[in-house]
């Protein structure tokens, strides 16, 4: 992923089979990776050359296809009716600067004491013009390389909630010294509460707050992941 273009991203997921069925029949924890190159194909099958010779796929879909059809391969249908099916959620989001050799060990430590429904999720590599501006020109502060990640875990017996969430939140506190403190703001859940908007937004944080000060001094807008004006700090 270092040397990839700018028109390329992936998502890596490991997770097993409790919800989405990626393999029937495969019930033990697999990789898949989802690529997207959005741009010139040969360059395209270029930049896969490396992954698509890797080893052997369980199954290798790959394939050129309108970008409307790409959007709909992300079928969040399963997730939803294991939700209304009783299921109970615990997620917990952060950021790693790559995938090295310590994090992938730190994540196959976690894999033979995970919950019966988990994956673990490390998606939209920051490269390339996302990462061109200076931190202090915008304000989203996060234009360094990396992944976003999220870890989860769902249950539908009362007696896995204690052990899913506290399964979720040691791996997520394990992967965080990979992260130099970085946060994506997206993936806030509400546990890390304002230290999380701070970190997410790093040093523009003051500056931000400088304008709810101006613009919404009373925190009218509050129920993004939040950045409180003074006055509601007082």
């Amino acid at each position: 992923m270092t040397e990839v273009p700018d028109e390329f991203d992936i998502v890596v997921d490991i997770g097993n089979n409790g919800i989405t069925a990626l393999a029937p029949g495969i019930m033990e924890p697999i990789v898949n990776l989802a690529v997207s190159h959005c741009g010139d194909l040969q360059k395209g099958e270029a930049a896969l050359r490396p992954l698509r010779s890797f080893r052997r796929p369980l199954s290798d879909s790959i394939r050129s296809m309108p970008y409307v059809a790409m959007q709909s391969l992300s079928d969040t249908r399963p997730l939803a009716e294991y939700g209304s099916s009783g299921a109970s959620f615990s997620l917990e989001g952060g950021f790693i600067e790559g995938l090295g050799s310590q994090v992938i060990e730190t994540i196959n430590g976690f894999l033979d004491e995970a919950p019966p429904c988990f994956w673990i999720t490390a998606e939209h590599y920051l490269h390339g013009a996302a990462s061109l501006p200076a931190v202090h020109e915008r304000a989203f502060s996060l234009r360094r390389r990396g992944y976003t990640t999220r870890i989860f875990a769902g249950w539908t017996s009362p007696g896995e909630a204690d052990r899913s969430a506290a399964w979720v939140k040691r791996l997520n506190t394990a992967l965080a010294r990979f992260s130099d403190g970085a946060l994506y703001t997206n993936y806030l859940t509400g546990v890390e509460g304002d230290a999380g908007v701070r970190a997410a937004y790093g040093t523009n944080y003051d500056r931000l707050v400088a304008l709810e000060n101006r613009y919404d001094p009373d925190n009218f807008f509050s129920s993004n992941r939040n950045i409180k004006p003074d006055s509601t700090l007082r």
